[in-house]
């Protein structure tokens, strides 16, 4: 247990493992949330740190990642195209370093919080999810990405109760909600439903199945750690319009709004749903023409998803609504 042996045998060195990765060389990368420092085993079996200097905090941001600072790096994953990522857990933030060696914020603002669906990754708020066992220090915030490389994380919701709840960024770079809590319900009912707090680890097939090991529950319930559970992600439904095929135009307006708002879209016999910021569908309408008049002066001030779904498509576009 410890931090020693850079530059020598992987096999001889002192090592804290909160998370490993492997690169599509073979490299095997370590994170170690203690001495907050992302490690590196090359192929030849020497060891090497390659991201934070041992000090905690948040800085380096466009540098290379061994002069930046890390403040418990937990959970780590590598994308197709050899990107590690980091989910810097008590920087609120996912953070990217490239081939090049150059670390950069990918997601989160660095505040504790849940926001920012529909927009800008980098400009959301993340949070930890609660770690029964460790009685909320957090749990190390599991990552995986899909067959078309777009990034999935675990999320807890910020709430007393703080559930899990699961979070995509697309390749624009656009953050939302796959599955809201509701999807992690793993039994009771009515005030007493058992909601999963953690997860210790998760994956997604290349038919978008997901796949995720549970670590504690909330509520009245019994999670059973050595249960591998499977549910299917919906179809991509994000705002990264260049990655969805047209269903010709979509226009909302006024935008923002108090609730009243028009939708034009073609073709027609389309429908519409609205998610807030959680993933709940709050308001859904069949479009039977190409120019609909929306009123829900009911919901609240917030962003909402807008969703306009046709012929097997789908296409997004964030809502505003001030009151």
């Amino acid at each position: 247990y410890g931090n020693t042996g850079d530059g020598g045998a992987a096999t001889a060195a002192n090592i804290y493992v909160s998370s490993m990765a492997i690169d599509p060389l073979g490299n095997i990368y370590i994170s170690n949330k203690t001495d907050h420092i992302i490690r590196k085993i090359n192929t030849s079996g020497i060891i090497t740190t390659i991201a934070g200097n041992g000090v905690a905090g948040f800085s380096g941001d466009g540098g290379l990642a061994t002069a930046a600072t890390l403040n418990a790096p937990a959970n780590i994953a590598i994308d197709a195209a050899g990107n590690l990522f980091i989910a810097d857990l008590d920087n609120y933030r996912i953070r990217k370093i490239d081939p090049s060696g150059v670390i950069s914020t990918y997601v989160g603002n660095g505040t504790s919080g849940y926001s920012g669906d529909g927009g800008m990754a980098t400009s959301a708020q993340i949070c930890k999810s609660f770690d029964f066992n460790s009685f909320g220090d957090g749990v190390p915030m599991p990552m995986a990405f899909n067959a078309a490389n777009e990034l999935y994380f675990v999320n807890g919701t910020n709430s007393v109760d703080n559930y899990v709840t699961l979070r995509k960024v697309n390749s624009a770079g656009i953050i939302s909600t796959a599955r809201d809590s509701s999807y992690f319900a793993m039994g009771g009912s009515g005030t007493y439903v058992a909601y999963v707090a953690s997860l210790n680890a998760i994956f997604i097939d290349a038919n978008n199945s997901f796949y995720f090991c549970p670590s504690a529950a909330i509520c009245i319930g019994f999670i059973d750690p050595g249960t591998l559970y499977k549910m299917l992600l919906p179809a991509d439904t994000t705002t990264d319009f260049a990655s969805v095929d047209k269903i010709n135009s979509m226009k909302l307006y006024p935008n923002p709004s108090n609730g009243n708002f028009t939708v034009e879209t073609q073709p027609e016999d389309q429908n519409l749903y609205i998610y807030d910021v959680t993933g709940r569908l709050v308001f859904d309408q069949n479009l039977r023409n190409t120019k609909t008049h929306i009123d829900i002066n009911t919901l609240s001030q917030g962003i909402y998803n807008v969703e306009v779904t046709g012929n097997k498509k789908t296409k997004s576009k964030s809502l505003v609504i001030v009151k």
